[in-house]
């Protein structure tokens, strides 16, 4: 996952996360473009929902993680993650960005004040007026839950979203494979195979 958005996007260095529906991959890309303290903690949207006390369960979740999260400052948080994209892209467009969502970047104050608005909103708001997908409208609150206790435990200044993943990853380090063995005949990186 990490490997993913750092082939896929241009200066990777901060935390990565990846929400799935039972567990967030995380990872730190240092400044030396080393991916290091890789962690996996059960704050998928499912696993948030199911709790009775949803902001308690992910502060001590988030807690777990190595003490390399709290001990720097990484200014940068990398989202990738259906409900994470999701509610990124319902950002973009209120704020009428003209890019697309691949690299997309937002200030953590502008991310945090649009959760703020959408994280009560009911379901026919959310797809309607924020742009969200009806199979993702349900999860938005616990992705809420986990990018607020994120923007307090890493301190971090800006989301930026990188719609390159696992699958990604896997294409880059099979490429690794081949050319330490001396076969790599791959001409162009995993995310130009991918998205074009």
């Amino acid at each position: 996952m990490a490997r993913g958005a750092q082939e896929a996007l241009i200066d990777v260095r901060g935390i990565i996360f990846d929400q799935g529906g039972r567990s967030c991959e995380f990872a730190i890309i240092n400044k030396h473009g080393e991916i290091k303290h890789t962690a996996s903690v059960p704050l998928g949207t499912f696993s948030i929902s199911d709790q009775e006390h949803p902001q308690e369960y992910v502060n001590d979740q988030l807690a777990t993680l190595p003490k390399a999260y709290k001990k720097l400052v990484y200014t940068n948080l990398y989202a990738i993650g259906g409900t994470p994209k999701n509610l990124m892209d319902s950002l973009r467009i209120e704020q009428e960005a003209n890019t697309g969502l691949h690299g997309y970047t937002a200030s953590i104050s502008d991310t945090m004040q649009h959760i703020q608005k959408i994280e009560h909103a009911s379901f026919d708001d959310l797809t309607a007026l924020y742009n969200i997908k009806s199979v993702r409208a349900p999860l938005i609150p616990a992705c809420t839950e986990l990018m607020k206790a994120m923007h307090e435990a890493f301190a971090s200044e800006h989301i930026i979203v990188s719609t390159a993943g696992v699958r990604d990853g896997l294409i880059a380090e099979q490429q690794d494979k081949f050319a330490s063995d001396g076969e790599n005949d791959f001409e162009t990186k995993p995310s130009e195979i991918i998205y074009g």
